[in-house]
C-alpha cells in the first residue's frame, strides 16, 4: 500500500483507499497500451527523464502499481509522487471529460460520487481522520492525502532560490534539494552539485571542524597535479572555483559558476557577490562599482590577447570594472596587456598564477590582502 496520510487509519479504510488508487492505475496503464512502447507513460514524468530514460520511467509506473496492491506501507521518493501526481491529475481530467459526455443514467468512471448524489455515512466517522466513505471518492480526498507535499512540483523555483543565496536556503528553506536531484535535468544536476560543494567550502561552521593546513596542502598538491592545457582545463576550472571560495569566503560569498550573460551569448566562469562592508573589497565596489567579481580560469602556461580580451569584454559599468583572471603562468607581455585595458577601457585586470595561488593558500592572514598588493601594483605600474 501507499503510504496515506491520515491519522488513525483503520486496515479496512486504507484497503478500500487503495481499491481505488488500484483502479486509476488499471485504467491508466489500460489506455497508455494503445501507444507504441516508446510513447507509453509519457506526459508523468519531466520531459528530460522520459527522453533519456525510458526504462526507468517504465519501472516507476509498474512500481506504483504493485505498490498500491500489496500490504507493505511504501513511502514514496519524490520522483514516484511526481508520477502518481500526475496519474492522479490525468484520471481527474478523463473523469471530467466523460461527465460531461455521459449520458442520463450511466455510470460515473472510479466511482467518483458527486456530492448532491451521496447519501451521509458515518461508517468511519469516528476514525480516519475525520473522513467517510463520500471523502476518498473525490479526487482532492488523494491530493490531500497521498503526498507528504507538493515541493516535487516546484523544484525549478526551490532551485533558483538556492542558487541566489545557497547559504541562506540551506540555513532558512526546509527543503533539501538533494532529495529531489531525479527530478532535475542533468546540466541543473552538475551545477547544483558544484554550488553545493562550493557552499559548503564557505560555511565557516564546517570550515572550523577541518584541519586547514592540511586542507590547503591538499589544495596545493591537487594544482601542482594538473597539467595545463585544454585537457585538464575542467579539472583547473573545478579546482580554482574551491580554492578562491575558501581563501575569499569573509568578503565574497555566494559563488555561482557557469554564468550567463545578459544576452544568453557567452559563459562566465564563475562570479561572486562583493558583501564587503569595509576594507578593500569595499573599496572595489565604490571604486571600480563591482558588486559582482567576474573571475575566468584559463589553464594556460601563455595567455593571449584574446583571453584578455575577453574578460574584459565582460565588464561594463553595470556589473563593474574588476575582474580576475587566473592562469598557470603570468608573462611581462600579459602585464602589459592588462595595463592597456586599464588605459583603454577603466577596467582592472589583477592576473593570478599558480604561484599566486600557492601563496594565497599558505597566507597566515586573510588572502585579501595579497590581492591588493597586486591591485596597488597594477595601478602604480600601469
Amino acid at each position: 500500500m501507499i503510504k496515506l496520510y491520515v491519522d488513525n487509519s483503520t486496515e479496512e479504510f486504507l484497503l478500500a483507499v487503495h481499491k481505488n488508487i488500484n483502479e486509476f492505475f488499471d485504467f491508466y496503464i489500460t489506455i497508455q497500451e494503445d501507444y507504441e512502447a516508446d510513447f507509453r507513460y509519457e506526459g508523468i514524468f519531466p520531459d528530460f527523464l522520459f527522453r533519456t530514460n525510458k526504462s526507468k520511467c517504465n519501472n516507476v509506473v509498474k512500481e506504483l502499481h504493485e505498490f498500491s496492491m500489496d500490504r507493505y506501507i511504501h513511502t514514496l521518493s519524490p520522483l514516484h509522487e511526481y508520477a502518481l501526481f500526475h496519474i492522479i491529475k490525468y484520471c481527474e481530467d478523463i473523469h471530467n471529460d466523460y461527465e460531461e459526455d455521459k449520458e442520463e443514467g450511466e455510470d460515473s468512471l472510479f466511482k467518483i460520487i458527486e456530492e448532491e448524489n451521496f447519501k451521509d455515512d458515518d461508517e468511519y466517522s469516528n476514525e480516519n481522520g475525520g473522513y467517510t466513505i463520500f471523502n476518498f471518492h473525490r479526487f482532492e480526498f488523494y491530493y490531500q492525502n497521498l503526498f507528504q507535499d507538493f515541493d516535487f512540483l516546484d523544484v525549478d523555483f526551490y532551485y533558483d532560490k538556492f542558487k541566489s543565496s545557497p547559504l541562506f536556503f540551506c540555513k532558512n528553506i526546509n527543503v533539501n534539494l538533494d532529495d529531489y536531484i531525479e527530478l532535475m535535468p542533468f546540466d541543473i544536476r552538475e551545477e547544483y552539485l558544484r554550488i553545493k560543494r562550493l557552499s559548503k567550502i564557505i560555511d565557516v561552521d564546517e570550515q572550523c571542524n577541518q584541519n586547514n593546513k592540511e586542507y590547503t596542502e591538499s589544495l596545493v598538491k591537487r594544482l601542482k597535479g594538473i597539467i595545463p592545457g585544454k585537457k585538464d582545463a575542467k579539472k583547473f576550472e573545478i579546482l580554482m572555483e574551491e580554492i578562491l571560495s575558501y581563501v575569499f569566503l569573509d568578503y565574497l560569498t555566494e559563488p555561482r559558476v557557469q554564468v550567463k550573460t545578459f544576452d544568453n551569448r557567452e559563459i562566465i566562469d564563475m562570479t561572486f557577490y562583493n558583501s564587503a562592508t569595509k576594507g578593500f573589497w569595499h573599496d572595489v565596489k565604490i571604486k571600480h562599482h563591482s558588486n559582482v567579481i567576474i573571475i575566468e580560469f584559463k589553464n594556460k602556461d601563455l595567455l593571449g590577447n584574446q583571453d584578455i580580451f575577453q574578460i574584459s569584454a565582460r565588464l561594463n559599468d553595470d556589473i563593474g570594472r574588476f575582474g580576475i583572471l587566473v592562469t598557470r603562468k603570468i608573462t611581462e607581455l600579459d602585464k602589459e596587456r592588462i595595463y592597456r585595458r586599464l588605459n583603454q577601457s577603466n577596467n582592472v585586470i589583477i592576473l593570478l598564477s599558480d604561484e599566486d595561488i600557492i601563496q594565497m593558500l599558505r597566507m597566515d592572514v586573510d588572502a585579501t590582502d595579497y590581492i591588493k598588493n597586486l591591485y596597488r601594483m597594477f595601478l602604480e605600474e600601469a
